[in-house]
């Protein structure tokens, strides 16, 4: 109405979510009726950004019509940068089981199932030099540290 562009981003797969966290028996129609808002919604948008290749995949063979960008997300550069490098939090990461000869591995966000942890567990399983170090929480961290080895993953 007032001519201004309306941009819409997804960053999460509510697809994947609502079947976990929904009880099973209204699952299936829950997620209908949120695929058909979302449908709704994003085809009134003048510009849809998404975060990979995978969910523009989704959003485009679930009906959006209008043209879905994935949005590269990044990581600042001047923030983060090897200048900045640290010796103690290298040490800290490794909790203890610091090695000169291994590959450090690091996974920063929220820790639930749509993050794909397994991918890693598969990494460390095929790389022995690698050491992993998971910062984050949220509602997966309890059953997923578990299955990775202790002396070669730190929460």
């Amino acid at each position: 109405m007032l001519s201004i562009p309306l941009v819409w981003s997804s960053h999460t797969n509510l697809d994947f979510y609502i079947p976990l966290y929904i009880h099973p028996f209204i699952a299936p129609l829950s997620l209908r009726v949120y695929q058909l808002l979302r449908r709704t919604f994003l085809n009134l948008a003048d510009y849809n950004l998404t975060v990979s290749s995978d969910f523009v995949k989704l959003l485009n063979t679930n009906g959006i019509r209008k043209h879905v960008h994935v949005w590269r997300t990044g990581v600042d550069s001047e923030s983060f940068n090897p200048r900045y490098r640290s010796h103690e939090v290298r040490l800290k990461m490794f909790n203890g089981h610091y090695s000169p000869d291994k590959i450090l591995l690091v996974s920063v966000g929220r820790i639930s199932p749509e993050k794909n942890f397994d991918f890693l567990l598969k990494i460390l399983e095929r790389v022995p030099q690698a050491f992993l170090c998971i910062v984050g929480g949220g509602p997966y961290k309890e059953s997923l540290e578990p299955l990775f080895p202790a002396d070669r993953t730190h929460f």
